[in-house]
């Protein structure tokens, strides 16, 4: 379907990494939801069928890539080395569709590859951004549809996007047994800390079991 044909839905591209298809599953929901299928999100981890049994996945990543109206890049420390999500980088940029690079909270811009790091990236973990997300997203479908929604629906469903996001990436850490973790901010330092302590470890059974602070 042509995404310029008057009265068909918009499209964005999502692309992710399949290890983070849980972030990707809700920014999906939080997109879909709240432009009522008037701009649609087609990731190639989702179960709606964007991509169906006997289908080509090249080419129907490359038909997707060619039909939609801007791309969502979903960087984590998982996905910025992908050769995936730096091919379509590659032919979203040759073919000059509007590519907004989202950050995982604990990824740095002076940790991104050169070609996302010129761009101003959504940092999910920042509430504002999340909501100046939608804002832009409602901008694609205004060009579009006489459809509006309100500020305070914007910021309802970048608050909601927000929230997805920190409960997505929290519940990759512990049980089901251990108390919600307060913010984000503790799961890295958390993560952070274990890698820390597992490199220490291992360098000094290397060194003969002499540790590093030793």
């Amino acid at each position: 379907m042509d995404q310029n044909t008057p009265g068909s839905s918009l499209m964005v591209f999502l692309s992710h990494a399949h290890v983070d298809e849980d972030v990707a599953q809700a920014v999906d929901t939080s997109v879909t939801d709240a432009f009522r299928g008037l701009l649609t999100v087609f990731r190639s981890s989702d179960s709606k069928g964007s991509i169906e049994i006997g289908d080509s996945i090249k080419q129907k990543i490359k038909g997707s890539l060619d039909q939609c109206i801007a791309a969502l890049t979903l960087l984590s420390h998982s996905s910025i080395n992908r050769p995936w999500v730096n091919i379509e980088f590659g032919a979203l940029w040759m073919l000059d569709t509007p590519i907004i690079p989202m950050c995982f909270p604990d990824l740095k811009v002076n940790q991104l590859p050169f070609h996302f790091a010129d761009t101003k990236v959504c940092n999910l973990g920042r509430q504002d951004d999340c909501i100046a997300l939608f804002d832009r997203l409602h901008g694609f479908v205004q060009r579009a549809f006489p459809f509006e929604l309100k500020k305070q629906d914007i910021t309802r469903y970048g608050k909601s996007l927000h929230k997805k996001v920190r409960d997505a990436i929290n519940a990759r850490v512990g049980t089901c047994d251990e108390a919600p973790l307060p913010d984000l901010t503790t799961v890295w330092i958390i993560g952070s800390y274990s890698e820390l302590k597992d490199h220490e470890l291992s360098v000094a059974n290397a060194n003969g079991g002499t540790s590093l602070n030793s």
